[in-house]
C-alpha cells in the first residue's frame, strides 16, 4: 500500500507500466502487488536476462518507472555503456565520473526523447534517476560536456528508477500512507478492462513480443479454475518460476486470490532436485506448478529416494508451458503414506 501510495503521487496509474527488474525476494512480490494497487500495469524484467533484451524491453514497452536495486541498476547501466559506446573503459567513465561530479540541482538531464533539460531531478528526488542512463552533466563544463551529450543521445535511455535499497526512497516509502487503496485516490479510475501486465515472448523467432493482458483475463483464469480445483485457503502455493516467465502469473496471483500461502522457492534450490524434493517436504506444498521437462527430473528423484524420502502433501501438480508426455506421469510412484496429487495440464497459461 505504501509504494501503491507512492507511485500514485508520481502520477503514475492505470495503463502507464512500471517495470520491475528485481532478484527472487519478497520485495519483488511487494513491488508487483504495489504497481497494481497504484492502478498500473507491471513489467517483469528478469536480471538474469542479456541486457540488450531488458533495454529491447523497457524501450518497446515504454515503462514509465523502474523498480529495481543499486546493483542491478548500475550493471544495467554499465552493459548499455559498453554495448552503446565501445569502449566502456574510456568514455563510459568519463561519463560516469562527471554523472558522480555533477550538482544534483543544476544539472543537464536527458530525456528519453532525446531532449535536455536544465533544472533540479524529475520529482526532485535524488534517489529518482532519470533517463538517458541517469548521465548529469554539470553545465559548468560545456564545451565538454556537449560532446559527451552527443555521445549519450545514441545510448538507448532507461526509465525513471526506484532504488529500492536507497535510504532516501525507504524514509519516503515509510511516510506513505499504509492504508488500502481507494479508487478515487487513483490518478484514474481502474477498470477490468486496464492493463494489468506486460510479459514478452522469448524471442527466439524474432524480436520478443509484448503480450499485454488485463485485470479480468487473470480473474477468469483464476476464477475459472476454481470451479475445477478444490483451492483451499491451507494450501501451499510454490513460486517456482521466473516472474518473467508467464507460468509466474498462475502461481503469484492464484494463491493470492485464493486466499493461500505462497512459498518462494529460493535460486540456488531450484537448481538442484534433490534439495527441492526436500524444500516441498519441509514446506508442506500442495500445489506444485512444473514444466513437464522439470517435473520428470522430479520424478526420478522421488523414485531414487522410495520409501525412504520424507512423505510429500502435494495435492495437485499443475503442468504448463511445454508439450506434456501423458506415458511419464506413469512413473510418478504411488504413495503408500497417503493420497496420491492430482496431474492437470494448463499447457498455455497466458
Amino acid at each position: 500500500n505504501q509504494l501503491a501510495h507512492y507511485l500514485i503521487s508520481q502520477n503514475i496509474g492505470p495503463e502507464d507500466i512500471v517495470a520491475i527488474a528485481l532478484d527472487r525476494s519478497i520485495e519483488m512480490v511487494v513491488s508487483l502487488l504495489g504497481v497494481l494497487k497504484s492502478g498500473a500495469a507491471y513489467l517483469p524484467l528478469d536480471p538474469e536476462y542479456p541486457v540488450e533484451r531488458l533495454t529491447f524491453m523497457l524501450g518497446d514497452s515504454n515503462a514509465k518507472r523502474l523498480i529495481t536495486t543499486s546493483v542491478i541498476y548500475n550493471h544495467l547501466l554499465d552493459e548499455t555503456e559498453k554495448s552503446a559506446r565501445g569502449d566502456a573503459s574510456h568514455q563510459g567513465s568519463d561519463v560516469r565520473a562527471s554523472y558522480q561530479s555533477a550538482d544534483a540541482n543544476a544539472s543537464i538531464f536527458l530525456s528519453s526523447g532525446g531532449s535536455t533539460h536544465v533544472g533540479k531531478e524529475t520529482g526532485g528526488s535524488s534517489h529518482v534517476n532519470t533517463l538517458a542512463l541517469g548521465a548529469a552533466l554539470p553545465v559548468s563544463r560545456e564545451g565538454e560536456a556537449c560532446d559527451q551529450l552527443n555521445s549519450a543521445s545514441t545510448m538507448p535511455s532507461l526509465p525513471a528508477a526506484l532504488l529500492i535499497d536507497n535510504g532516501d526512497l525507504q524514509a519516503e516509502l515509510a511516510q506513505s500512507s499504509p492504508a488500502p487503496i481507494r479508487d478515487k485516490e487513483r490518478v484514474q479510475s481502474l477498470t477490468p478492462d486496464n492493463l494489468a501486465y506486460v510479459i514478452y515472448t522469448s524471442g527466439t523467432t524474432g524480436k520478443p513480443k509484448g503480450a499485454s493482458i488485463q485485470h479480468r483475463n487473470v480473474i477468469s483464469l483464476v476464477l475459472g479454475c476454481c470451479a475445477l480445483y478444490d483451492f483451499k485457503p491451507s494450501d501451499v502455493w510454490t513460486l517456482f518460476h521466473s516472474y518473467a516467465f508467464d507460468f509466474s502469473v498462475w502461481e503469484i496471483w492464484g494463491p493470492f486470490l485464493t486466499g493461500a500461502r505462497t512459498v518462494l522457492v529460493p535460486q540456488e534450490i531450484r537448481k538442484s532436485f534433490y534439495d527441492f524434493r526436500t524444500f516441498l517436504a519441509e514446506q508442506g506444498v500442495t500445489i506444485l506448478s512444473q514444466t513437464p521437462s522439470s517435473f520428470y527430473q522430479l520424478t526420478s528423484v522421488e523414485r531414487e529416494l522410495g520409501a525412504n524420502g520424507r512423505p510429500l502433501s502435494l495435492r495437485y501438480v499443475v503442468f504448463g508451458g511445454e508439450a506434456l508426455d501423458p506415458r511419464q506421469l506413469l512413473m510418478w510412484p504411488s504413495s503408500e503414506k497417503g493420497p496420491d496429487p492430482q496431474f492437470r495440464n494448463m499447457y498455455g497459461i497466458t
